[in-house]
């Protein structure tokens, strides 16, 4: 029986591979990973509180205005009414800044590009952004 030059190549690899002496291994520092995807929100509303917590007692972190693009990292997995509307919390990073905004104040997007264009459109409506 004759094997094809690929499998008998394949063989030689593996068997010459063999050599333990030559095995190193590299110990890697574990790096947070927060998602190969994404999300962004644009903010809608004309100035938009970012609290300590998701509850309409917590604190004021920032206060961000319209048009601010802020990375969305979580969503609450209910929904709720806050100030009258029905949505949902968004953990939310900003320049350095974790809160929370309730969904309603906020667009949603998951290309940055996206984003930025609707950025642009508040911009030209006249309504500005910062």
């Amino acid at each position: 029986m004759r094997l094809p030059p690929e499998v008998l190549l394949s063989f030689i690899l593996f068997v010459s591979c063999q050599n333990e002496e030559s095995t190193r291994f590299i110990d890697l520092v574990p790096t947070p990973l927060r998602s190969l995807k994404e999300t962004y929100g644009v903010v809608i509303v004309p100035i938009l509180s970012v609290l300590s917590a998701p509850s309409e007692e917590a604190s004021v972190i920032t206060v961000l205005y319209r048009g601010t693009i802020i990375d969305i990292e979580s969503v609450s997995p209910k929904r709720e009414v806050f100030r009258g509307s029905v949505g949902r919390w968004y953990r939310v990073h900003y320049q350095g800044q974790r809160g929370w905004v309730f969904s309603t104040s906020v667009d949603v997007f998951e290309d940055l590009y996206l984003a930025r264009q609707r950025v642009q459109a508040l911009r030209t409506t006249g309504v500005s952004p910062n």
